[in-house]
């Protein structure tokens, strides 16, 4: 153990110099993220204290001095994000590496903040008079998250997701973007299925109109490639369905249930797979008739483009195709139908027209 914490000290002990006309965060993180590791080894085992140089423990100092002057004599810690120069910055990212907790709550209390204050002059005012505005608090740049410890965005996340989904109060947008952010600039530490997340750390969290809502908007708007990127789009549809065969036909629910079958019509789309079927193979599916149009189309594209794949499924072609069409009145015009694949073809030229049945029956209602 001695033996390897002589190694990673002369390795850190190597020349690295700091260019103090080129002081950047990425330079300042690199020149102290050494004392960062070797004073956790010091923690660890007092019996290797002796490898460590006064430079290296001097570091450690000036990130705790740094931090003190930050957040000043009242103990507030509110550090404006908005206006960190490069060395702030820089020191911050340290500061994520050596204490994860501390940053977090530096941050969180910026997002509750009412703003930063900023003073101006305005017109017919004296040269030494300011007048103090408050402006509100901004997302956390990509810039500034790109330098932060993997620590602190998981830490964040988990903050930001109690906040935003299990608080009380109305989130900020600067909270629900830099949440977005987070999952975005760390794709594989920060994925998470967020239905089956918060259910399990909330059964009822979906019973809350403006969750669901908020939640639906982040995954339509900009967490979707996410899902893409992992291979998870069939879980979320299913978790998605779900949430459509509930709220279908409720009143009050219009924008919560288009948000739903958009998300849904994105992901079949998206979809290469489509024997998305029940086991049984029998009743029909959970979609609303936009999707089961949607799912047609989808359907006669993969067909016409790739084929099927393997002989085997031309058994679950028609049941799949029953499945879908079971609650659907909508049928395709003979010239549509010329460009559908032949399989699809034969079983739709056969289907009744019931589209004047379904509009009576409105009419009677």
């Amino acid at each position: 153990q001695v033996e390897t914490t002589r190694k990673i000290i002369s390795f850190h002990k190597e020349d690295k110099s700091l260019d103090p006309n080129n002081i950047s965060p990425q330079s300042i993180l690199l020149d102290f993220i050494s004392s960062s590791q070797t004073l956790r080894i010091w923690s660890f085992n007092t019996s290797i204290r002796e490898h460590l140089n006064s430079d290296q423990l001097q570091k450690g100092k000036q990130i705790d001095e740094w931090w003190k002057q930050m957040t000043k004599a009242s103990g507030e810690r509110m550090i404006d994000f908005m206006n960190l120069d490069e060395r702030a910055m820089g020191m911050f990212w340290v500061l994520s590496f050596t204490m994860a907790q501390p940053a977090c709550d530096a941050v969180m209390t910026w997002f509750t903040s009412a703003g930063g204050a900023e003073f101006m002059q305005g017109p017919n005012m004296q040269p030494n008079e300011r007048v103090t505005m408050m402006h509100e608090t901004y997302p956390l740049s990509m810039v500034l998250l790109s330098g932060l410890s993997i620590n602190l965005c998981l830490k964040l996340a988990y903050q930001l997701e109690e906040t935003i989904f299990l608080g009380q109060a109305v989130p900020s947008i600067a909270m629900v973007e830099t949440y977005v952010r987070l999952l975005l600039i760390t794709p594989h530490s920060l994925f998470r299925p967020h239905f089956t997340t918060l259910t399990q750390r909330s059964p009822s969290i979906l019973s809350k109109s403006g969750v669901s809502l908020l939640l639906l908007e982040i995954l339509n708007y900009r967490l979707l490639p996410l899902y893409r990127y992992h291979g998870k789009s069939k879980a979320l549809m299913y978790d998605v369905t779900k949430i459509i065969s509930m709220i279908k036909g409720k009143r009050g629910e219009h924008r919560l249930f288009r948000l739903a079958e958009n998300l849904c019509m994105n992901l079949i789309l998206s979809l290469r797979d489509f024997f998305l079927v029940k086991k049984e193979l029998k009743g029909p599916t959970e979609f609303t008739e936009t999707l089961n149009r949607i799912t047609i189309i989808s359907l006669a594209i993969t067909i016409k483009t790739r084929g099927i794949a393997e002989v085997e499924h031309m058994v679950y072609l028609q049941p799949l195709l029953e499945q879908i069409m079971a609650t659907s009145q909508h049928t395709w015009s003979e010239k549509t139908l010329r460009y559908f694949p032949p399989l699809i073809r034969d079983f739709l030229t056969v289907r009744a027209d019931k589209r004047g049945q379904a509009i009576q029956a409105w009419q009677q209602v």
